[in-house]
């Protein structure tokens, strides 16, 4: 088990033995060189003394010659256990005492440095006179004999002091740490084993840091819990859309599929499966060319399918076209498929979305419709030509009728004419009323020949669109009613600025109806207002002609604009009954409607609407 596995606890008790130990060993270190140095210092500081209380006696002797008085001090010397030697040395000769047997009389250098000695060195003067040199040895043995015992010494105190310390950091740490951080460990541990619902801790005490902690992982595990829940409640949701959308395309009568970037196959519907011979094949987690071998009906409609999913991943956009199935029988289905690439942020295949309609029932009418477009064109352009004829002999027939119609009546009107001229003296009152009535019916056979072919030239005229100035084309109008007329006390009101797009030829007709009708069924007046504008009428933009005339009743409003219908005697109000059949037919040229209020001596409102 290696330091990371470990508890806390070990891990820190551990942690405190090597640190309390390494405190220790190192001050006991210091402590250990300090006294050392304190000691050394002590040692020559007394050799110091000693060779000062020694120098006068020895000056003496050797200035003297006293070599057994220089003997006796010499050996007082070296009852000091802590001496090793004494050495005097003068005028090349050394007078020396040691407990080392390399330290005996002998010409040698005494100050050359041995392990384990130190030396005190101080010149012999007598009587300002130099007579050698006096070194004092001193061995350092007892010092390391006391330095030994000592450190024996402070190893168990620093064992001592290590479990004593050990164990009270590991009291205060367990009661202040450990225990907070064991029952959070457990509370943690549970959490993690999926019991969010874990009570809150209790039986243990939490300070400081330990308490925020404490309250931080409950309030998170509590925050966990609810999220919990909301994640069941969003997981169960999930599952209950999963299954709707599953059974949803699984009821679709259309190819569904889903796959990765990699072209592998993620869901397909039942009706995919049924038509690729797929039933039963695990097929997640399959390309098409692997599938291919489960198919043998349909293996080449399968890799022509994952040939063409990699061009809809090179185009990167949505791809649309009908592809063709053969079927086992030989017939052939045909199907509009549309695929969509699906790409991550770092624009990578994500997934590709292939679905497919049956539009073979689609494509067969479609055929048909283009087959009876072709024979419906093929009739109308015989029809055109028939209408064409037919009209050719309309337009002969219409001028021929004119034609063999007016040359009698011109006649009967000419022959009418000289009987009153000349014959009119001998005619009694009833002759000449009976001819008079004569010229005015072939009069009005002309000029409903004339109306009849103004109908006929409107029907048949091409259409030239442009701007109309209606307000214009009206005044003009109202003009030259009042100039024909100027005895009558008629007042126009035109509102300005009314314009359309339509046949400006055709139009002017119409107004010229419209407004002759109103100042036709206001002669009755003394006074009369004609009001031409615009309203806004469901929406439409609508023109009218407004009077206050004659009127009409408007349960005939349905024959006004019928050829040769007239809702007033000749005698009231002269016309043929074409004029609001030519505005009808003018306003239907265009697109638009066209229609009529009224009562009867309350005036008339006559409107259209252009559909252009």
């Amino acid at each position: 088990m290696t330091a990371r596995d470990s508890s806390i606890s070990t891990r820190f008790i551990t942690t405190i033995v090597m640190v309390a130990t390494a405190i220790l060993m190192l001050f006991a270190v210091v402590t250990m060189v300090i006294y050392h140095n304190r000691e050394m210092v002590k040692l020559h500081d007394r050799l110091a003394v000693d060779s000062d209380q020694l120098h006068t006696a020895i000056a003496a002797a050797l200035w003297n010659f006293e070599t057994d008085q220089l003997d006796k001090l010499l050996e007082g010397c070296m009852k000091d256990v802590n001496y090793s030697g004494i050495v005097v040395k003068s005028d090349g000769k050394v007078y020396a005492r040691s407990r080392n047997a390399r330290w005996e009389v002998v010409a040698i250098e005494p100050m050359a440095p041995y392990a384990g000695i130190i030396s005190h060195q101080q010149p012999i003067v007598f009587s300002g006179q130099p007579l050698g040199t006096l070194y004092l040895f001193a061995t350092t043995k007892f010092l390391h004999t006391e330095l030994e015992t000592s450190i024996y010494y402070f190893c168990g105190s620093i064992v001592l002091l290590d479990f004593l310390l050990v164990f009270s950091l590991y009291r205060i740490f367990s009661r202040i740490v450990l225990e907070p951080l064991t029952a959070l460990r457990a509370y943690a541990l549970s959490v993690r084993s999926g019991d969010v619902q874990t009570p809150a801790l209790v039986n243990v005490t939490f300070n400081g840091e330990m308490e925020v902690l404490r309250a931080s992982l409950e309030q998170m595990v509590t925050l966990l819990g609810t999220r919990y829940v909301e994640l069941q409640q969003e997981a169960k949701l999930f599952s209950d859309s999963e299954e709707r959308l599953r059974t949803l395309i699984n009821s679709m009568p259309d190819i569904v599929c889903f796959k990765d970037g990699d072209g592998r196959w993620l869901e397909a519907n039942n009706y995919n499966l049924k038509m690729f011979d797929l039933q039963g094949v695990e097929y997640r987690g399959k390309k098409d060319a692997e599938l291919a071998a489960y198919s043998r009906l349909y293996s080449q409609e399968l890799l022509g399918g994952e040939q063409n999913d990699e061009v809809v991943w090179a185009t990167g956009g949505i791809c649309r076209k009908d592809e063709v199935i053969v079927r086992p029988d030989g017939s052939t289905k045909t199907f509009d498929v549309i695929k969509v690439p699906i790409f991550d942020d770092q624009g990578c295949r994500k997934g590709l979305t292939v679905v497919g309609r049956d539009v073979s029932e689609r494509k067969q009418a479609e055929a048909e419709i283009l087959r009876l477009n072709a024979e419906l064109e093929q009739r109308v352009v015989e029809r055109t030509e028939q209408l064409k004829a037919a009209n050719q002999e309309m337009q002969s027939f219409a001028y021929s009728v004119s034609h063999d119609l007016r040359a009698p009546l011109r006649s009967i009107d000419g022959f009418s004419q000289a009987l009153l001229e000349d014959y009119g003296s001998t005619l009694d009152k009833g002759g000449k009323d009976l001819l008079l009535r004569i010229r005015a019916a072939t009069q009005r056979m002309a000029q409903l020949i004339d109306d009849i072919l103004k109908l006929s030239r409107i029907t048949r005229s091409e259409l030239t669109f442009e701007t109309v100035d209606l307000s214009a084309i009206a005044r003009e109008i109202a003009a030259e009613l009042q100039r024909m007329e100027p005895e009558r006390k008629v007042a126009f009101d035109i509102q300005n600025g009314i314009t359309t797009r339509g046949d400006v030829r055709l139009l002017t007709i119409a107004l010229d109806n419209l407004i002759g009708n109103a100042w036709k069924f206001t002669s009755g007046h003394a006074e009369a207002l004609i009001e031409c504008g615009t309203a806004i009428i469901d929406g439409k933009k609508t023109f009218f002609v407004r009077d206050d005339g004659a009127g009409f009743d408007m349960k005939y409003a349905d024959k006004l604009f019928t050829t040769f219908q007239r809702l007033h005697t000749e005698k009231e109000f002269s016309g043929t009954g074409v004029g609001l059949a030519l505005v009808q037919h003018i306003i239907h040229r265009h697109g638009g409607t066209v229609g009529a209020q009224g009562a009867v001596e309350q005036g008339a409102t006559f409107w259209f609407r252009l559909g252009v």
